[in-house]
This record gives structure tokens, sequence and C-alpha cells, in this order.
């Protein structure tokens, strides 16, 4: 993660990964994903500007933005759960 800060006054958590997701591994990408989820459970809004329409699909909207205009605006009725793609993966273990 490039940046994070926290807004105490506002309450708004704020994060920038900037293409971030791109190197790290499956699971630790889902992890980051489902944290995302959990917070927009609580509440918070998460604005993700993904380039991967996998990645798109665990939102509850999408709006798709070509040449700064906006060409598409819909709900998602079943966003998937990042949490249940994270149960499916494999834990990699570390060896020391």
């Amino acid at each position: 993660m490039d940046a994070s800060e926290l807004d105490a006054r506002n309450n708004q958590a704020k994060a920038s990964l900037e293409q971030a997701r791109a190197n790290l591994d499956s699971r630790s990408g889902m992890e980051i994903i489902s944290i995302f989820q959990e917070l927009n459970r609580q509440g918070k809004t998460i604005l993700l500007i993904p380039h991967d329409q996998n990645l798109a699909e665990h939102a509850g909207r999408i709006v798709r933005i070509n040449a700064g205009r906006i060409v598409g605006d819909m709900t998602v009725a079943q966003p998937k759960n990042a949490a249940d793609e994270l149960a499916k993966l494999p834990v990699e273990t570390s060896e020391n």
C-alpha cells in the first residue's frame, strides 16, 4: 500500500494502492479486497479504480469512465465475496 491515512474527525479511511495489487500474490490481493468489503459493510465509502473486470465485480456499483466521461453506471446485484474466495485459496506457509 503506497499511502494510507485515517481522518479521525470524519472517521474516513483513505487508501491509495496505485497498481500495488499487481505486484501482490493472489492471496494478499484478495485479503486487501476483503478488508475493503468489510469497511464498506461498516458504512465506509470505498473508491476503487481497477483495470481488471474480475476485481471490479467485487464492488456493489461499477461506474465506467472513458475519456473523462461517465459511459456506464450499474449496480452489481451479487458482488463477488472476497472472503469466500480467500477461503478457497491455498494457505502459503514459509519454511525457515
